[in-house]
């Protein structure tokens, strides 16, 4: 089934492409410019994840071999989510006739086509423009080129002069390649200013008190709450960034910027909460593919808005299922290629309505083999749940929308 399936995709695929040769001549300017403005360039420019831009023709026809390698093998645009019974906003994969548009003007000649349009503006840096503050780390952290992981804690004083209600934050690191990944708490007391100063206050264990409010992974992008909810952030509160940092093979420096965006409306807001779930009894011998499943019954109803999930390097896939009070199975995520390097935040289109008394099932599957290429050791090691990238994560994150 699955063979029929693979040429089905490829009939269709050459189909498309032989009628698009039959046209006239693709130009990069009428048919390839606003499919790359509109897919591509938002992450492929100056200070983004990418790693070159594509805001021109010319940046485009320079690297159009590695864009022809990455769209036949569906590499490009990053988008990990199979398949879901709710649509996720947002989804970044390109058609088969945007593909096939791609690949017939690469293999056609690449030719501009006259005046091309403009490529999209972007306020700066920031994926939603200038925000209303910017707080940065008090400090360069320099990660050596080698050795252990690195925990961090930094607390940053916002020093609002009034309450403020958060609708979306953005998170910066200067050297994506050593941030394994970010954590924002909020301090609402300001308690840990105090803490800070206590000799054990950057141990990996110590935890300063605050509220969980966002995050930053690999291959993660700013994701504004829903219309009508929003963080409070009393006047005296403290942000508080905690950071794990992996050495990338060659010294840098780092120093994290956050953007907070705040909302101008007077009406009450609804703040909306987030439900970890996690599974720190993994065990993976070397040598071997393993399962772990997080199993849950939430006698509650929830009314989730996004999911997202968390494992390192020897994670293969996740999958998310939710079995209904009726016994019905809904997948509310699929992730067959588990990549550590796209950690993406998932939104639904609509908020998702789930009952009270569903089971939902979280599995994770290792290969702690060496036919898996991500594998950081070789030959394979044990593998135990813990805080280095070469220890292994299975988290699921749940982000609620609680009834108003």
């Amino acid at each position: 089934m699955k063979a029929i399936h693979s040429l089905l995709l490829s009939t269709i695929f050459l189909f498309a492409s032989m009628t698009f040769a039959k046209q006239t001549k693709l130009t990069f300017a009428k048919d390839v410019a606003p499919i790359i403005y509109s897919k591509c360039s938002s992450c492929h420019r100056a200070g983004q994840v990418g790693p070159f831009s594509l805001m021109s023709f010319e940046e485009v026809r320079k690297h159009s071999a590695e864009i022809l390698l990455v769209l036949n093998k569906h590499q490009m645009p990053p988008w990990k989510a199979g398949p879901s019974a709710y649509p996720f906003a947002g989804d970044r994969r390109l058609s088969d006739k945007h593909t096939a548009i791609i690949t017939q003007w690469i293999k056609g000649g690449m030719e501009a086509g006259g005046k091309v349009p403009p490529a999209p503006k972007f306020a700066d840096t920031w994926m939603m423009g200038k925000p209303d503050t910017v707080l940065i780390m008090p400090e360069v952290v320099e990660v050596a080129a080698d050795g252990p992981d690195v925990y961090r804690q930094f607390v940053i004083p916002i020093n609002l002069t009034e309450g403020k209600h958060i609708k979306s934050m953005d998170i910066m690191p200067t050297a994506r390649s050593v941030v394994h990944h970010t954590i924002l708490y909020m301090d609402p007391l300001a308690f840990a200013r105090e803490l800070r100063k206590r000799p054990d206050a950057d141990m990996p264990n110590f935890k300063f008190p605050g509220k969980r409010i966002g995050g930053w992974a690999p291959g993660g992008s700013i994701k504004p709450f829903p219309e009508g909810y929003a963080l409070a952030m009393p006047k005296r509160a403290d942000l508080i960034l905690e950071t794990h940092f992996h050495p990338s093979g060659k010294l840098e420096y780092e120093q994290t910027s956050v953007g907070l965006y705040f909302t101008h409306d007077k009406h009450k807001f609804t703040e909306p909460e987030q439900i970890v779930f996690t599974n720190d009894y993994l065990q993976i011998p070397a040598n071997t593919i393993d399962t772990f499943v997080i199993d849950k019954t939430i006698d509650s109803s929830l009314t989730l808005f996004g999911i997202s999930a968390h494992a390192h390097f020897i994670c293969k896939s996740v999958k998310v299922t939710v079995i209904m009070p009726d016994k019905s199975e809904k997948i509310l995520l699929s992730i067959p290629d588990w990549d550590f390097n796209w950690q993406e935040q998932y939104r639904f289109e609509k908020p998702v309505v789930l009952p009270a008394g569903i089971r939902m099932l979280a599995e994770f599957v290792y290969d702690n083999t060496t036919n898996n290429p991500r594998n950081p050791r070789t030959p394979p090691q044990d593998v135990e749940y813990g805080l280095q990238s070469t220890d292994e994560m299975g988290n699921i994150m749940l982000e609620v929308l609680p009834k108003r």
